[in-house]
């Protein structure tokens, strides 16, 4: 099959090819070249085609007419955005050539070992590094997969190269049913602000959500707290995340950002923590988290009884919520007691200790 004439995409669940082709035209390299040509007409994939959490494994074989030029280099360009590179040697006939990636649970970014790739052992000048340099951490590149995709696949030829594909693939994997089967049914996502995020702890694994992962060994406790989040904010994250955001038990801890905010803190805290139950997958679980006091929402200040009021909606509305409000505002003044804080706002190692204790209580009262 021509390169040019690419078929529908074709598979059955958990894998599909999306791109498939044989040999492509001859492309002829100038001696001074800059230039870049396609090797395959680019390929519009539908939107919803490019499903987030899915893999993303793109083969192909070029063929190299008169290999005696180096700096010769392919790349994969996805929405106009440069995904990967390879540098074929100059001494090659013929390059494979593999870009591995994995698409975002947002379906807006793409993670991939790196930039570059090449599988060349000794690379001359101006050739990209060795193939061990894939050891180096996972690049995350920003591409907007949640509409069409155009996928363009083109070469640079040197010195009077002449190159073609002789085949391409490219390959989508994903979990039969969808990307939320990925994750346990009881994988718990923890959602919020600095509270969530641990601030305050003296270890890297205080904060509550950590010291969770250790007592329920096995069960995936993740950590999606962002310090100095509104609750629209973390709920923004939430919605845009649709494997974590969706699937599995989620925990929604927010609004202590928005104490103090000109407006109604329970029509603020309330509108969002609904946003994330519309956002639940069938057969998810979300639980909010009542707002706890700084030091200075004492008792019958405006801004204590905002938080008063807003964690009466939560508990109204939320059979399941968790309560960390009861569990650690215990101070006669209605405040959090200094002993369990760091500092005005955040907890500490004993007080995100029992912030853990309350989380799991509820956890086991609702056998999630």
């Amino acid at each position: 099959m021509n390169a040019f004439n690419l078929p529908p995409a074709f598979g059955f669940e958990g894998s599909r090819v999306l791109i498939a082709g044989g040999a492509g035209p001859l492309i002829f390299g100038p001696a001074a070249n800059a230039a870049w040509f396609d090797l395959i007409r680019p390929v519009v994939l539908p939107a919803g085609t490019l499903q987030p959490g899915s893999a993303l494994e793109l083969d192909l074989l070029v063929d190299f007419q008169a290999p005696n030029a180096a700096g010769r280099a392919i790349k994969l360009d996805i929405n106009g955005v440069l995904v990967g590179q390879a540098f074929p040697a100059a001494a090659m006939g013929c390059a494979s050539i593999k870009f591995p990636f994995w698409v975002g649970n947002d379906a807006r970014s793409l993670a991939a070992y790196g930039q570059s790739f090449n599988d060349v052992l000794s690379p001359a000048a101006g050739q990209g590094a060795p193939f061990s340099s894939h050891a180096a951490a996972p690049a995350i590149i920003a591409v907007d997969l949640s509409g069409e995709t155009t996928i363009r696949v083109q070469a640079q030829p040197k010195g009077g190269d002449v190159c073609r594909v002789a085949g391409i693939c490219l390959t989508q994997r994903r979990m039969p049913g969808g990307a939320g089967q990925m994750l346990p049914l009881n994988a718990i996502s923890c959602w919020g602000d600095s509270l969530t995020s641990g601030l305050g702890a003296t270890t890297p694994i205080g904060g509550w959500p950590s010291r969770l992962r250790q007592t329920l060994a096995g069960r995936g406790v993740s950590n999606f707290g962002v310090g100095g989040q509104t609750a629209a904010q973390v709920i923004d994250r939430l919605v845009a995340d649709r494997v974590m955001g969706r699937h599995g038990i989620i925990i929604g801890w927010l609004g202590r950002n928005d104490v103090g905010v000109a407006g109604d803190l329970t029509a603020a805290v309330m509108t969002q923590h609904l946003r994330a139950v519309a956002n639940l997958a069938g057969g998810a679980t979300y639980l909010p988290g009542t707002i706890i006091p700084s030091a200075t929402d004492t008792a019958g200040s405006a801004n204590h009884n905002a938080i008063l009021a807003a964690n009466a909606a939560i508990r109204a509305q939320y059979p399941n919520a968790i309560d960390f409000f009861a569990a650690l505002a215990t101070e006669p003044d209605g405040t959090v007691a200094a002993a369990n804080r760091s500092d005005t706002v955040h907890l500490n190692d004993a007080g995100y200790e029992i912030a853990r204790t309350t989380v799991q209580t509820r956890l086991t009262a609702f056998d999630l």
